[in-house]
C-alpha cells in the first residue's frame, strides 16, 4: 500500500454545526460499480487540522491490499464526527460496507454522521437553476473549473496496466536473479527463448486474467512462448488474487 499526504491552505469549512476539525471528506476509486466483481484501489480523504487542510490517499498496489486500505481508512475516520461525500450514500458507503463483509472487517459507518452533498443539492435543484446535479454541474455553479486528466472509467485501465506491469517487472527481476543472464535476457532486441515478446506484448492480457480471477491457461503460455518457470509463478500469483462471489 502507498500512502500520500499533502497540505494546503484554505478557509476552514463549518457544516451542519460541525467544527472544521470534526469533518472528514471522502471519495473512493474502484475498478467497477459492483463490489462483488470489482476492487477498491484508492481511498481519498481531506480534513482540517491546525490551520491547514490535509489531503490523504491510500493506494492499493494490487487487489490483495484492499483490506489494508480499508482498515487504515476506518482508523482515520474514528477521529471525526461527520463524513462528507458526494452521492456516497448510494455508492461509496455501500461499496465499502460490502467490502468489509467480504474481507471480514468488523467496521461500519454507524458511529459517524453522514452528509451527502448530492442529496442536499438535489433538494435545491430548481432554486439553484441546475439542469443536472452531477458534480461537474455543481462545480460550474460555484465557479470551479476542474479539468481531469482521466475520467473514472479511464483510471480503471490505468490501474489494470499498473498492476500488470508491476508484477511483470517483479518477475523480470526474479528471473534475472535465478537465471544465467548470458543466455537468458530481457533485452528488447535479443532473447533466446521468446520471453521478450511475452513481457512486451502480453501484460494487458495477463492483467485481464487477473481481474477475471482465473489462473493462466497452459495453451496461453505456449502460444506466447512463456518459459515454464515464469508460467508457474504467474499461475501462482493470479490464482491468489481474491475473487468475490
Amino acid at each position: 500500500m502507498i500512502f500520500v499526504e499533502h497540505q494546503f491552505c484554505a478557509d476552514p469549512i463549518t457544516l451542519d454545526n460541525y467544527a472544521p476539525n470534526q469533518i472528514l471528506f471522502l471519495d473512493i476509486e474502484t475498478t467497477g460499480f459492483s463490489p462483488n466483481t470489482s476492487y477498491l484501489y484508492l481511498i481519498g480523504c481531506c480534513y482540517y487540522n491546525k490551520g491547514e487542510y490535509h489531503f490523504n490517499q491510500w493506494f492499493s498496489e494490487n487487489p490483495t491490499e484492499e483490506r489494508e486500505v480499508i482498515l487504515v481508512f476506518f482508523e482515520k475516520m474514528k477521529q471525526f464526527q461527520a463524513l462528507v461525500h458526494f452521492n456516497g450514500s448510494t455508492f461509496d458507503l455501500p461499496y465499502i460496507q460490502t467490502k468489509c463483509k467480504q474481507l471480514n472487517i468488523n467496521e461500519s459507518f454507524d458511529h459517524i454522521d453522514s452528509i451527502d452533498l448530492y442529496r442536499i443539492v438535489s433538494k435545491l435543484k430548481n432554486i439553484l437553476g441546475l439542469t443536472s446535479c452531477k458534480q461537474k454541474s455543481v462545480e460550474a455553479l460555484l465557479g470551479i473549473n476542474r479539468e481531469d486528466r482521466y475520467s473514472g472509467g479511464d483510471l480503471i485501465q490505468v490501474y489494470a496496466n499498473y498492476c500488470g506491469r508491476k508484477k511483470i517487472e517483479e518477475l523480470k527481476r526474479s528471473s534475472l536473479a535465478s537465471t544465467n543472464t548470458s543466455s537468458f535476457t530481457f533485452d528488447t532486441h535479443h532473447s533466446t527463448d521468446g520471453t521478450t515478446k511475452y513481457f512486451d506484448n502480453c501484460s494487458k492480457d495477463l492483467t485481464i486474467y487477473c481481474y477475471e480471477g482465473s489462473a493462466i491457461e497452459k495453451t496461453y503460455a505456449e502460444k506466447n512462448n512463456i518459459p515454464a518457470h515464469i508460467f508457474s509463478q504467474l499461475q501462482k500469483y493470479y490464482s491468489s488474487v481474491p475473487v468475490y462471489t
